[in-house]
């Protein structure tokens, strides 16, 4: 309901010639819009959207009302962190949060919101992911065998 009302011509048209200039590849620049209006333009896009914001906050902004308008289509990515002592000042929740989007994105979420420092940080290629789910059998599940399959072979060291 609240998708077909922002879609409507009554509503977006403006958006809509927006929405329609940057997918048919014309370079676009939008100025003097609010924060709202530009989560709304970022919701209005079918495909997959990278959206760069300033600072982590922006972006948990922007997650949450990006979420609020289609559900749960976003996900933030957050930048490493950069610390020099990292056994005193490690941060877990960062770490955990930066593999879930790292999940997430592999899994195909429709919008990413980022940093310009998370875009220029190192990323894997595919990340092995195992799901584990409540009365799980360990015995009979192939993703174990793999796991540990992966776990016996002879790694390659170089002196």
């Amino acid at each position: 309901m609240l998708k077909k009302l922002l879609t409507s011509p009554k509503y977006g048209g403006v958006y809509n010639q927006i929405t329609n200039d940057v997918c048919g590849g014309i370079p676009t620049a939008v100025f003097g819009v609010s924060f709202a209006e530009k989560c709304r333009i970022v919701n209005s896009f079918d495909g997959s959207v990278l959206y760069i914001v300033r600072d982590s906050f922006t972006a948990k902004k922007a997650v949450n009302q990006l979420n609020g308008l289609s559900n749960d289509s976003a996900v933030y990515l957050p930048a490493k962190d950069d610390c020099v002592l990292y056994k005193s000042n490690f941060d877990k929740e960062n770490l955990y949060s930066r593999l879930t989007a790292l999940y997430k994105i592999q899994s195909g979420v429709k919008v990413v919101v980022t940093t310009f420092e998370a875009l220029m940080q190192l990323f894997p290629k595919k990340i092995e992911c195992f799901t584990f789910e409540k009365d799980f059998d360990f015995l009979k599940n192939q993703h174990i065998l793999l796991l540990n399959q992966k776990m016996m072979q002879p790694h390659n060291l170089v002196n």
